[in-house]
């Protein structure tokens, strides 16, 4: 239980789906089951104070919400057990032997054993300097990883919010899947959640929000590469790409602490609509 206590959570109920779940980018649902607790008061930010962001929000159209609860798992079987996302939506679950899921479910404790398993190839890819100061400003991870992903499901809300883009197969073309459309989406909701951070958290947080996102698509990238497998390793390119036509340098630890790098973040979103264009007649890919 030591996401609960890490986050103060004061009101829990049981989780215990028994089922089949279909991964994003899978044809097939198959069988598996999620047991432990669902966190429904989290001293984090939770999905009524993304959502009432979302509603005074200069780019939200009104429609798209976020649904999502962390949960602390203690058991996985099947289709959960062998897959390494952590974010389980509520459109593809089905069949549920007992209850159904009206959530989407964010697994905190798959979500900290990836971190912790992926620190050695962060260790690799940053100074010695570098990964103790990103370390210390991340902070206590269980606490992170919910606002973390709280702010980039209120991302993908925003302007052409990316449910409508599931509805209309905006990242399908000729019957086929094109993963560049999906990372452009993922890079767009990590640049909104920024911004829905620097709103809804205090410097220290927010900041930490910025650079375990960060950590998360280089390791995951990272991890990626080692095995030689697919993945979304090409995410972290658009970052360095789109900080780099807006601020010169995405994150440097010297000149970018504390207040400064959320000073820097601000520009790289705020930039960030001069350099998309418009991909279908009425919509944009804006921040």
């Amino acid at each position: 239980m030591e996401a609960l206590a890490a986050i103060g959570a004061t009101k829990t109920t049981p989780l215990n789906f028994a089922g089949v779940y279909r991964f994003q980018s899978y044809r097939e649902a198959k069988p598996g089951s999620l047991h432990g607790l669902l966190i429904e008061q989290p001293d984090p930010l939770s999905l009524f104070d993304i959502n009432r962001c979302l509603h005074t929000h200069e780019r939200w159209h009104g429609h798209s919400q976020v649904n999502l609860k962390a949960a602390s798992v203690q058991q996985r079987t099947g289709v959960f057990e062998c897959h390494a996302d952590a974010l389980y939506y509520a459109r593809n679950f089905d069949h549920a032997i007992n209850s159904p899921v009206n959530h989407d479910l964010l697994d905190l404790t798959k979500l900290s054993a990836l971190f912790a398993q992926r620190l050695p190839l962060l260790q690799s890819i940053f100074s010695t300097d570098a990964f103790d100061w990103v370390l210390d400003i991340i902070g206590e991870i269980h606490r992170t990883i919910v606002n973390e992903y709280m702010c980039r499901e209120g991302g993908h809300c925003l302007a052409y919010p990316v449910n409508e883009k599931y509805d209309s197969n905006f990242c399908r073309f000729g019957g086929r899947l094109r993963w560049p459309l999906i990372y452009m989406e993922e890079y767009r909701a990590d640049a909104n959640s920024w911004a829905i951070a620097a709103r809804l958290l205090k410097t220290c947080a927010a900041a930490a929000v910025v650079l375990s996102m960060l950590t998360h698509r280089l390791g995951l990238a990272a991890e990626n590469l080692r095995s030689s497998r697919p993945g979304a390793g090409d995410i972290p390119l658009f970052h360095f790409f789109f900080a780099a036509q807006t601020v010169g340098v995405p994150i440097d630890r010297c000149r970018y602490a504390g207040e400064n790098l959320i000073e820097v973040i601000g520009a790289i979103t705020s930039g960030m609509n001069a350099l998309l264009k418009p991909c279908l007649p009425g919509r944009d890919l804006q921040v």
